[in-house]
């Protein structure tokens, strides 16, 4: 998760950096396209990944197929 939190870092400096770089919209988000606030979710992603550091890792198999067509509020 280290490596992650490092690379989530990363991201949030390049979009900070002024270049476009990849596809985003201010009409909401989907799983599959990132919304204007991508910044501030990349925040909340580290802070949660420290906050969970020694938790039992689980990936649910089934979430991606649930949530792919879905706008998130």
């Amino acid at each position: 998760m280290e490596k992650e939190i490092e690379n989530t870092r990363q991201l949030g400096s390049l979009l900070r950096g002024g270049i476009e770089f990849m596809a985003m919209t201010d009409l909401g988000e989907t799983p599959l396209i990132h919304g204007s606030n991508l910044g501030d979710l990349l925040k909340k992603r580290i802070e949660l990944m420290l906050a969970h550091m020694e938790d039992e890792p689980f990936i649910d198999p089934d979430y991606m197929m649930r949530r792919a067509g879905e706008l998130i509020r």
